[in-house]
């Protein structure tokens, strides 16, 4: 039996919610303001934030396109260095590295990408977001992402409480194939739509900075998924118990769900994600996806943001077993979350 702490337990309660996510921003992603309508100052957020019920930020109208400072090459970081030196006075003698050294190096390296970045909302793994707009800079932002990325965009969402950027998201991939454009009714403008799906979560790295329109943001990022995290070995017990014991919860959430005539949202929300996985930590993400998705079911908190600044596969498991127990409680109407 596991014995946690009361602060542990009530890590998504509605007054701590993001207790984590709280120093999760990146501050060279300039302040934005308040719940309303967000400052115009860069980073140019095109639309207004609303709170929902459920205690979630909303944006609304056009998205968050962040911009561009200057840009430093990665391969002159410190990840490309095959060689250490020890100084003594003016002489300095190399060290060479081990082949395990050289290969965590590598590594490291290869986990390194610049990438545009676009916030409109915490996503993870496996979620879909579908969102339009017919602001210019969001189409910058897409063709550029289209012809100059590879398709490959990183999504980033408000801190909850903050409401500045997140330094970490997930990778999306554009293609021609979910990426839309048609004319408003008017024949005035035409709207891009893009419906993608999170993949490789990652976390910003440095200083963003403008491209040369001043349209949106670049950054550069580590892919996180290959990241080694280090638990005790009391630590990993503990995350091993929680991981066995998320079936039965996952079980009793659906006859919840499904006794509150949910389902209708569920089957979409189930095809995107998948059958449940076995590995600690992306069963704690794919937990999260399933009671917190996007929009919200309304019978879980804003857990988002917090379980993508987790830093290791315990907090994960911990964050998504609260999450979802509360989230019965909820819903059976033990104990109200709003």
């Amino acid at each position: 039996m596991i014995n946690y702490s009361p602060a542990t337990l009530l890590l998504i309660s509605a007054t701590g919610a993001v207790v984590k996510a709280a120093a999760a921003f990146n501050p060279q992603f300039q302040s934005i303001s308040g719940f309303g309508t967000i400052s115009p100052s860069p980073p140019h957020v095109i639309g207004n934030v609303r709170k929902t019920t459920d205690g979630r930020n909303l944006l609304t109208g056009n998205p968050t396109c962040l911009q561009k400072q200057q840009h430093s090459d990665i391969s002159s970081s410190s990840t490309s260095r095959c060689v250490l030196s020890m100084s003594h006075g003016s002489n300095a003698t190399p060290l060479p590295l081990s082949q395990s050294d050289l290969e965590r190096l590598q590594g490291a390296r290869n986990r390194c990408k610049t990438i545009p970045i676009m916030i409109l909302d915490a996503m993870l793994p496996k979620q879909r977001l579908e969102f339009h707009s017919d602001d210019p800079r969001f189409r910058k932002l897409i063709e550029y992402t289209l012809c100059n990325a590879n398709g490959t965009l990183g999504m980033i969402g408000l801190n909850p409480q903050s409401g500045r950027p997140l330094n970490n998201g997930v990778i999306v991939s554009l293609t021609p194939d979910n990426v839309k454009e048609e004319y408003t009714a008017d024949r005035e403008s035409n709207v891009i739509s893009i419906s993608v799906q999170g993949l490789e979560r990652f976390e910003v790295q440095g200083s963003p900075w403008q491209d040369e329109t001043k349209s949106f943001y670049t950054a550069d990022i580590e892919l996180l998924q290959d990241r080694v995290e280090t638990l005790t070995l009391e630590e990993r017990k503990d995350a091993q118990i929680l991981n066995a014991f998320m079936p039965n919860l996952v079980e009793r959430w659906l006859d919840w769900v499904v006794n509150k005539e949910k389902m209708a949202s569920m089957d979409a929300l189930m095809a995107d994600i998948g059958p449940m996985p076995n590995n600690i930590g992306d069963r704690a993400f794919w937990v999260a996806a399933l009671i917190n998705p996007i929009p919200s079911l309304g019978v879980c908190l804003e857990i988002r943001p917090v379980m993508l600044s987790c830093t290791n596969d315990l907090d994960r498991i911990k964050l998504a077993t609260a999450s979802i127990q509360a989230s019965i409680d909820h819903i059976s109407g033990k104990k109200s979350l709003f």
